[in-house]
């Protein structure tokens, strides 16, 4: 079943260019933006398995040479979030983000799609033998040479009976791969949040020009400022990064929370969590 997209504006300034929404349409100063021809969002039903858990993907079709972003965009990219609140026979999601490409712009770096997102979605539903009705919105930026905040709103019955869909699980199987060995980080707080600093067991096949990311696990309002600095010795990398409140608020912070995604040209590897050093 095809999900139903609309277009709602939100103000946004990006690479110096001003954006605003009239009518459906975005423009950027000269050049007219239709929205319904950049992106494109379906939703693929998927299918319940044994334990009741359902397996389906919002799939999103981008116009050549236009990208979005990852679950953590990278320095310079939109972050997207997600919402399906008014679905019925919902209690919760769990998105399946595939490992993303490393996309270099200037002097940023973004993580993001070209081309098409597979988003692998796992549902759980409060009446596993019932249909879930699949309402919700996500707000994601779009770019090329400027970059269009769009809102994409979806619905879908997802029923019982279903095919295992081959397209979701290639997309479930391009995953991190899950990293080998202890972390052990320092937090010390700093103003608005805090200064991880961590040792991650790694080989040195990894590039020297791979990306670091933390973050915290279902926590999105906290995020890594910049970039995490690097440093390989003795099969151990040493990185730091500063964690910050969307808000600027206080927060506390749970080593167990903590992730640390490598991301390279050949593919990506996952940390859960950290000790503090012995």
């Amino acid at each position: 079943m095809q999900g139903i997209m609309t277009f709602h504006h939100v103000l946004f300034l990006c690479a110096f260019f001003l954006i605003h929404a009239h009518m459906g349409v975005a423009r950027t100063f000269d050049v007219w933006i239709d929205p319904d021809e950049v992106v494109a969002l379906d939703v693929r039903p998927g299918w319940r398995d044994p334990s009741g858990q359902h397996f389906a993907a919002i799939e999103l079709r981008l116009a050549k040479g236009w990208h979005t972003y990852w679950r953590l965009p990278g320095s310079t990219g939109i972050p997207p979030v997600l919402s399906w609140q008014r679905s019925d026979n919902l209690t919760g999601v769990h998105f399946h983000w595939p490992t993303p490409e490393i996309i270099r712009i200037n002097d940023g770096v973004i993580l993001g799609y070209y081309d098409r997102l597979i988003l692998p979605m796992e549902l759980s539903p409060k009446r596993p033998d019932g249909p879930i009705w699949l309402r919700g919105k996500l707000d994601i930026g779009v770019c090329r040479e400027v970059c269009v905040p769009i809102t994409l709103r979806f619905r879908a019955r997802l029923p019982v009976s279903g095919d295992i869909d081959p397209t979701i699980v290639d997309a479930l199987s391009n995953q991190p791969e899950r990293g080998q060995g202890e972390v052990f980080c320092r937090i010390q707080p700093i103003q608005s949040g805090f200064e991880v600093s961590a040792h991650l067991p790694i080989s040195f096949q990894e590039r020297l020009d791979d990306i670091l990311v933390i973050d915290v696990i279902n926590t999105p309002e906290v995020f890594m400022s910049g970039q995490a600095i690097l440093q390989r010795s003795d099969g151990v990398l040493y990185t730091q990064a500063h964690l910050l409140h969307v808000d600027r608020r206080i927060f506390s912070l749970d080593r167990s929370k903590l992730r640390f995604t490598i991301l390279g040209q050949t593919g990506a590897v996952e940390y859960l969590g950290c000790r503090a050093p012995l």
